[in-house]
């Protein structure tokens, strides 16, 4: 029986992340100790950590190709080297294939759908009347749709409303996707100007300046309508996630898994866990310190710094 051991190019950085997704799916697949000869399979991710040959089937990583120098030649080196390679993107295996080199294969990292989720974040500001005018009451009624982060400055609104100061306005309006007027009746507001000065876009019925600036339009009033504006708005941020909705981790595992078996069968070898090893006796290794200046005698500080 057979495993395969990824070798990745650094740690503590995606390429960790990459490798441990395919080894905690994969029970084959072992990651951590570096290049093991004792895999059938090494795979190197990247194609810029393989030095030499070390197993007897091997699969190269290829996220991107710089424009000139070793690197970029050497990643056609490696690629015709390694019996199968492995893309980030589509792009880099039409470049390999016509470099003449066939056994390629793209496969793309995923993303956590759980934490990566949609947000449509809108702002109401201002402060609330007791003629009920501002229409805080249409907006407890469209509060329920799960992909809107409501945020709310003044008083009076059905949530939570932050008090801030003139200065911290405009980075409110920036950190926000729409600003909404639901008012009934206004002379303004105001914030349909300053919200569209910094670059965020209104939701409002044609009610006082509205008219003049662009915005998303609803009947005056209307909470069925309101509603209808901020489903469409919430529909273009489902479509953003619907382009990324295969791009999972499990199908990352998924797409490695398919490499590995078919590299195995073509060279004749079955792929299972290994049997737990013996932990790995180190030679002693040699240690220098490194002794900066006579610190001793210098006013303040440390008296040795290493």
């Amino acid at each position: 029986m057979s495993r395969v051991n990824i070798v990745t190019s650094d740690r503590g950085w995606i390429l960790e992340r990459l490798a441990h997704e395919i080894s905690r799916r994969l029970p084959y697949v072992s990651f951590g100790d570096g290049p093991d000869p004792d895999a059938a399979i090494q795979y190197y991710m990247t194609f810029a950590c393989r030095r030499r040959r070390l197993s007897p089937v091997e699969v190269a990583y290829f996220a991107h190709l710089e424009p000139e120098g070793e690197a970029h030649d050497r990643f056609f080196a490696v690629a015709r080297d390694v019996e199968h390679c492995v893309c980030h993107a589509r792009l880099y295996e039409g470049v390999l294939r016509d470099a003449g080199i066939a056994q390629v294969t793209t496969i793309s990292p995923g993303v956590d759908l759980e934490t990566f989720q949609p947000k449509l974040r809108i702002g109401v500001v201002g402060r609330t009347y007791h003629t009920g005018r501002k229409g805080e009451h249409l907006v407890a009624q469209v509060m329920d749709i799960p992909e809107i982060e409501w945020s709310f400055t003044g008083e009076g609104w059905p949530g939570p409303a932050l008090s801030l100061p003139d200065a911290a306005m405009p980075d409110y309006y920036r950190g926000l996707d729409y600003v909404l007027v639901p008012a009934l009746y206004e002379g303004g507001p105001m914030c349909v100007a300053e919200a569209l000065a910094c670059g965020t876009e209104v939701i409002a019925p044609a009610i006082g300046w509205v008219p003049e600036f662009p915005h998303e339009e609803y009947e005056v009033g209307n909470a069925a309508d309101l509603r209808r504006v901020l489903l469409r708005l919430v529909e273009k941020k489902r479509a953003l996630r619907a382009s990324v909705l295969d791009r999972t981790w499990d199908g990352w595992a998924e797409g490695h898994d398919r490499v590995f078996r078919a590299v195995a069968a073509g060279a004749g070898l079955s792929l299972a866990p290994a049997a737990p090893r013996s932990p790995r006796r180190t030679r002693p290794r040699s240690v220098g310190l490194f002794l900066h200046g006579n610190e001793a005698r210098s006013q303040g500080g440390p008296s040795v710094r290493v």
